[in-house]
Protein backbone atom coordinates (compact mmCIF):
# COMPACT_ATOMS: atom_id res chain seq x y z
CA UNK A 1 0.00 0.00 0.00
CA UNK A 2 1.14 3.43 -1.03
CA UNK A 3 1.81 5.77 1.91
CA UNK A 4 0.06 9.16 0.67
CA UNK A 5 1.33 12.44 2.99
CA UNK A 6 1.04 16.63 2.32
CA UNK A 7 3.92 18.95 2.99
CA UNK A 8 4.28 22.82 1.76
CA UNK A 9 6.59 21.74 -0.86
CA UNK A 10 11.17 21.92 -1.23
CA UNK A 11 12.68 24.81 -2.81
CA UNK A 12 15.21 24.50 -5.46
CA UNK A 13 18.15 23.57 -3.32
CA UNK A 14 16.09 20.91 -1.77
CA UNK A 15 15.42 19.02 -4.96
CA UNK A 16 17.80 15.97 -5.62
CA UNK A 17 17.09 12.40 -6.63
CA UNK A 18 18.60 9.57 -4.51
CA UNK A 19 19.06 5.90 -6.26
CA UNK A 20 20.18 2.85 -4.20
CA UNK A 21 20.57 -0.68 -5.18
CA UNK A 22 20.16 -3.17 -2.56
CA UNK A 23 22.50 -5.85 -3.41
CA UNK A 24 20.74 -8.53 -1.55
CA UNK A 25 17.27 -7.71 -2.88
CA UNK A 26 18.74 -6.90 -6.42
CA UNK A 27 16.14 -3.77 -6.46
CA UNK A 28 16.90 -0.30 -6.55
CA UNK A 29 15.46 2.39 -3.59
CA UNK A 30 14.76 4.96 -5.30
CA UNK A 31 13.69 8.86 -3.67
CA UNK A 32 12.88 12.20 -5.91
CA UNK A 33 11.66 15.41 -5.31
CA UNK A 34 13.04 16.57 -8.65
CA UNK A 35 9.43 17.00 -11.03
CA UNK A 36 10.10 15.58 -14.10
CA UNK A 37 11.76 12.57 -12.31
CA UNK A 38 8.76 12.33 -9.94
CA UNK A 39 6.43 11.86 -13.55
CA UNK A 40 9.02 9.53 -14.60
CA UNK A 41 9.15 7.18 -11.54
CA UNK A 42 5.07 7.59 -11.22
CA UNK A 43 5.14 5.88 -14.67
CA UNK A 44 7.67 3.47 -14.23
CA UNK A 45 5.73 2.16 -10.87
CA UNK A 46 2.27 2.44 -12.22
CA UNK A 47 0.13 -0.52 -11.40
CA UNK A 48 0.48 -2.67 -14.77
CA UNK A 49 4.09 -2.47 -13.75
CA UNK A 50 4.25 -3.36 -10.51
CA UNK A 51 2.23 -6.60 -11.94
CA UNK A 52 4.59 -7.24 -14.68
CA UNK A 53 8.10 -6.21 -12.91
CA UNK A 54 7.63 -5.67 -9.64
CA UNK A 55 8.47 -2.21 -9.22
CA UNK A 56 6.31 -0.78 -6.25
CA UNK A 57 5.73 2.61 -5.34
CA UNK A 58 6.09 3.26 -1.45
CA UNK A 59 5.10 6.76 -0.39
CA UNK A 60 4.06 9.91 -2.54
CA UNK A 61 3.86 13.75 -1.33
CA UNK A 62 1.38 15.63 -2.23
CA UNK A 63 1.53 19.88 -2.16
CA UNK A 64 -0.58 20.94 0.81
CA UNK A 65 -1.50 23.76 -1.02
CA UNK A 66 -1.88 22.12 -4.64
CA UNK A 67 -5.51 21.68 -5.44
CA UNK A 68 -4.47 19.42 -8.14
CA UNK A 69 -2.72 17.02 -5.59
CA UNK A 70 0.91 17.47 -7.33
CA UNK A 71 3.20 15.26 -6.67
CA UNK A 72 6.76 16.78 -4.96
CA UNK A 73 7.87 13.68 -3.78
CA UNK A 74 8.11 9.70 -4.36
CA UNK A 75 9.63 6.61 -2.94
CA UNK A 76 9.55 3.80 -4.98
CA UNK A 77 11.62 0.61 -5.38
CA UNK A 78 12.23 -0.77 -9.06
CA UNK A 79 13.45 -3.96 -9.76
CA UNK A 80 17.62 -4.40 -10.94
CA UNK A 81 16.55 -5.11 -14.44
CA UNK A 82 14.60 -2.05 -14.90
CA UNK A 83 16.51 0.67 -17.34
CA UNK A 84 16.33 4.20 -15.10
CA UNK A 85 17.10 6.94 -17.34
CA UNK A 86 16.05 10.50 -16.94
CA UNK A 87 17.67 11.81 -19.91
CA UNK A 88 15.68 13.09 -22.25
CA UNK A 89 15.95 11.30 -25.43
CA UNK A 90 17.38 12.91 -28.68
CA UNK A 91 15.24 13.04 -32.06
CA UNK A 92 16.89 13.68 -35.24
CA UNK A 93 15.57 14.48 -38.09
CA UNK A 94 16.52 11.99 -41.47
CA UNK A 95 19.75 14.65 -42.33
CA UNK A 96 21.08 14.91 -38.63
CA UNK A 97 20.99 11.18 -38.78
CA UNK A 98 22.84 11.49 -42.47
CA UNK A 99 25.29 13.84 -41.01
CA UNK A 100 26.26 11.90 -38.61
CA UNK A 101 26.54 8.31 -40.83
CA UNK A 102 28.09 10.36 -42.86
CA UNK A 103 30.94 11.95 -40.47
CA UNK A 104 31.12 8.72 -38.56
CA UNK A 105 32.17 6.73 -42.14
CA UNK A 106 34.70 9.46 -42.87
CA UNK A 107 36.42 8.99 -39.34
CA UNK A 108 36.97 5.25 -40.04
Amino acid sequence: MTKETYNEGYSNEEKETSLSFDYISETWEVWSTVPRHIKKLYELCSNKNEIENGAKIKMIEYDKASKDKRMILINCTLPFETNISFVKKRVLTKEQREQRAKTLKESR
